[in-house]
């Protein structure tokens, strides 16, 4: 009878001490506190906000190189033509009338081949300079002394103040005879690079985002 007393109060303890682990495991799995819960709540929308200022920086990079490539792409003809200008001017300083002629011909021809655009219509003024001088040098050529239609030459002289052009020998009312042609013709053809470079640095801007 004893023996069977202390046995079920050894069992008795023992099955309070399987409950009480029970309970105690119950304990450490309960959840996260309400203070807890809040501060989750918080870093979350913290690492939302992120995340969309994230999302939206990366929106505008890509908007910015998909306007950058439109723009080089739109450009790409136009600096074919800036080639072909620049290829006139160099020819000019060594080569003959007819090799200016020749490489402004080609370069006038892609020009006018641009679509109109604010960009294309940078360098029409460049040509315009170098048709005038590749008149001038025409006009010129052996002697450097032509004759001109006195409103043809008062055109130039207009169009280029403060740009040496020729020397007037003879300005009757039918004619104006000119001399140093050749470096007059030269001097537009320089006047024309100017505006080129003035081309190139509008070009080189920028395009607004």
């Amino acid at each position: 009878m004893r023996k069977a007393l202390v046995y079920g109060g050894i069992f008795f303890l023992f099955a309070l001490g399987v409950v009480g682990e029970a309970e105690g495991q119950t304990k450490k799995k309960a959840g996260p506190s309400v203070t807890e819960l809040q501060a989750q709540i918080i870093q979350l929308q913290t690492d939302l906000a992120a995340c969309k200022v994230a999302s939206a920086e990366a929106m505008k990079t890509a908007g910015l190189v998909a306007v950058e490539e439109t723009r080089r792409l739109k450009l790409a003809p136009i600096m074919d033509a800036i080639g072909a200008l620049r290829a006139a001017h160099s020819v000019a300083d060594g080569g003959s009338i007819m090799d200016f002629k020749q490489y402004y011909l080609a370069a006038k021809v892609k020009v006018e081949a641009l679509p109109p655009s604010a960009e294309a219509s940078l360098l029409a003024p460049v040509v315009d300079a170098y048709s005038d001088a590749n008149t001038v040098l025409l006009a010129g050529k052996g002697s450097g002394v032509a004759t001109f239609a006195p409103s043809e030459w008062r055109r130039l002289v207009s169009t280029y103040p403060g740009i040496h052009i020729g020397t007037v020998e003879v300005d009757w009312s039918n004619a104006t005879i000119v001399k140093d042609l050749h470096e007059g013709g030269i001097n537009l053809i320089n006047e024309g690079f100017k505006r080129l470079k003035v081309a190139e640095e509008r070009l080189a801007k920028p395009s607004s985002p």
